[in-house]
């Protein structure tokens, strides 16, 4: 829990029923589902 307090983007740790409730109705992707993620504009990697 520690880490997560230190963290730059704000975070919690859930308890399981908290957990529970906040994925409730949410059908898990399978990796047969699954899409490959966009590929990143090459721009993104050059320096500022």
């Amino acid at each position: 829990m520690r880490r997560c307090a230190g963290d730059p983007l704000p975070v919690r740790v859930l308890g399981t029923e908290e957990a529970r409730r906040f994925a409730a109705g949410v059908a898990a992707v399978m990796d047969d589902e699954a899409t490959e993620s966009p590929a990143l504009p090459r721009e993104i990697f050059e320096p500022l």
